[in-house]
């Protein structure tokens, strides 16, 4: 008849029909295997309205979603009814799309434990369906896939190994040990009581442990800690990092005063705060013995202006 015909004939018989409760319990009775039917209270089916958002903001509604108890835990078990007319190779990866998105918003509930998700597909193609229907078979190795992705991950606890195992890890090392002190937000003490192991491993990567530790603990004594350490190299890195930290809240303050209508002033604040920030870290090197080169190197000033601040200031 005109007017009457139903835009997804497949997927609303499906609903329609499956939708009501004694008409589920009538297909797991018979469909579920007896190992999973045997541990369902199929009379405390529930049928849930959920719906998802997906990582790119689509709205996700599930075919059917019925929440069941299991071994005498209520609202632990969900069974998903997906419909298929076409046979889709990637089906296992959609369902657990799909279960993280349902287990996600059943934490989101104020649930504290996963729920239990049993999977069915009711599929009415032409032809038979031959798609794998477990996860491991997408891919290229199963048994590999099977020993490894379903175990439980590596965890490598910085805060309970000791020094010497995380040495073991040779240029990844310092990060490591950083990232462990970094819990504390101190590294005044530890800078200068580890100091040996920045000389001992190598690192690719000094001059941004140096900021990190700067960012994250910006205290005045630990730019003196700095100022103290005996590796005149390391001295560099470290002071490097502190100009770059110097720079950046310079750049910060100028971005704001452009804001305010006050770009000039700003520019010329902060072309100054820079020259004396640099004026400031020569003479404390210079006094300290460091070789000219490294201090020109990590403040940028030439080797004229070096020669003309000594002379200024003895």
């Amino acid at each position: 008849m005109k007017g009457t015909s139903l835009h997804s004939p497949h997927d609303t018989l499906v609903k329609a029909a499956f939708g009501h409760k004694e008409v589920m319990q009538d297909f797991l009775k018979n469909r579920l295997p007896q190992k999973i039917l045997q541990r369902i209270d199929l009379s405390s089916l529930t049928l849930t309205n959920k719906s998802f958002s997906t990582a790119g903001g689509k709205q996700r509604h599930s075919d059917l979603i019925y929440a069941a108890t299991i071994e005498g835990h209520k609202g632990y078990l969900y069974i998903s009814l997906e419909h298929q007319s076409r046979e889709e190779k990637y089906m296992p990866l959609r369902q657990l799309e799909y279960n993280i998105l349902l287990m996600r918003q059943h934490l989101r509930e104020g649930h504290r434990t996963l729920p239990l998700v049993v999977n069915l597909c009711l599929y009415n193609g032409k032809q038979p369906y031959k798609g794998p229907v477990r996860l491991v078979d997408l891919f290229q190795d199963a048994q590999l896939a099977r020993k490894y992705l379903f175990e439980a991950y590596h965890l490598i606890d910085l805060r309970s190994q000791r020094t010497e195992e995380i040495k073991q890890d040779k240029s990844a090392a310092l990060a490591e040990l950083v990232l462990r002190q970094a819990a504390f937000r101190d590294f005044c003490s530890w800078i200068e009581e580890n100091e040996h192991l920045r000389t001992e491993l190598h690192s690719p990567y000094n001059e941004v442990l140096y900021l990190y530790m700067l960012t994250l603990d910006p205290d005045e004594q630990l730019i003196e800690k700095i100022e103290r350490l005996k590796d005149p190299l390391q001295r560099h890195l470290a002071m490097t990092a502190a100009q770059h930290l110097e720079q950046r809240g310079l750049q910060k303050g100028l971005k704001q005063g452009m804001q305010q209508g006050m770009q000039q002033g700003m520019q010329q604040g902060m072309q100054q705060g820079m020259q004396q920030e640099k004026v400031k870290i020569a003479l404390s090197l210079l006094r300290k013995g460091i070789d000219a080169a490294l201090v020109a190197d990590a403040t940028g000033l030439s080797k004229k202006e070096l020669q003309t601040l000594h002379q200024e200031n003895g």
